[in-house]
């Protein structure tokens, strides 16, 4: 896996500095702009949420006999079992979806966990599932949120370092959205590889992928896989 600063794109970056701000400068702020849509949006859906939560504490009913059973529970852990496929897929063959993939698995085993324990609680199977809930679920549910956490955070850490910025990552909550208005420095990211936001032509047939391992010192154009 590379991250790379090629001396053709540390030539790219010395034009575009003298040129002056480009059209880049334009797609970030607009970036930037959709972010407060985007949040916008997910305030008011978020705002729908509490009378709907309010209306179903009022009149659900506390036993439900629920149709198709067996096809809702086999379906679901197809579902999980998909998802761990892909993420080896994604691990062996060390692709960028890895990180966005242990996400997704991470809230499947939470919510099988969930739905496991309260649907079976003050049943005769109560304590096989609160056994495989907290024996497996969860704790497979936290390693992959672990896993996640540390890959995001070793592709922040090789991004900054390709900029030389000197930021220095290590919480995800506080990390700035790199495609947001202010990061603007769209001359030093179009001579990153592994990154994908500005890469230029001749860069794009190369492995990209920063985040398990490796890293390359400038000036050298090729590593081990």
């Amino acid at each position: 896996m590379l991250f790379v600063r090629t001396a053709g794109a540390k030539r790219s970056s010395s034009r575009s500095a003298r040129d002056g701000p480009g059209p880049g400068h334009e797609w970030f702020a607009r970036t930037g702009q959709a972010n407060q849509v985007i949040a916008a949006l997910m305030l008011i859906i978020a705002a729908c949420f509490i009378p709907w939560i309010v209306l179903l504490g009022f009149y659900l009913p506390p036993h439900y006999e629920a149709g198709h059973w067996p096809l809702l529970w086999i379906g679901y852990d197809t579902a999980e079992l998909s998802v761990l496929a892909f993420v080896a897929w994604a691990s062996w063959y060390r692709r960028e979806i890895l990180a966005p993939a242990c996400l997704v698995a991470a809230v499947l085993f939470l919510c099988d966990a969930w739905f496991d324990i309260v649907t079976s609680w003050g049943h005769r199977d109560q304590w096989i599932t609160l056994a495989t809930g907290l024996g497996a679920e969860i704790p497979l549910a936290i390693a992959f949120l672990w896993l996640y956490r540390r890959l995001v955070l070793k592709a922040l850490a090789a991004f900054h370092d390709s900029l030389r910025d000197g930021m220095v990552i290590s919480n995800l909550v506080s990390a700035p959205l790199i495609l947001s208005e202010g990061e603007g420095r769209t001359d030093e990211v179009k001579g990153t590889k592994g990154v994908g936001l500005h890469a230029s032509e001749t860069d794009r047939s190369a492995p990209t992928s920063p985040l398990l391992e490796t890293e390359v010192d400038e000036g050298s154009g090729s590593s081990d896989p």
